[in-house]
């Protein structure tokens, strides 16, 4: 899952897979460092499947990572969130 937005009492995320290609092409992450990222493969995120969790079930036991500098995906993110 890849977290779009968590304003309010509901957070948004979309889901990603390495397996099932989907409209939005989602490198893996590298990390210097080692660290507790599972984007290891190169993938696809899904923004069709919007998946709603109250932001009290997130937490610091949930992020993998956060996603590199330099990319794409937090404008293609604000682009279909509509921020």
């Amino acid at each position: 899952m890849v977290l779009a937005s968590a304003f309010g009492p509901n957070a948004m995320l979309f889901a990603r897979s390495a397996s099932f290609e989907t409209t939005y092409e989602h490198a893996a992450h590298v990390h210097d460092g080692g660290g507790t990222c599972f984007l290891d493969e190169n993938g696809w995120i899904n923004f069709k499947l919007r998946v709603s969790v109250h932001t009290k079930v997130l937490g610091e036991d949930y992020y993998s990572c956060k996603e590199p500098e330099g990319t794409t995906l937090r404008e293609e993110l604000d682009r279909v969130v509509g921020l």
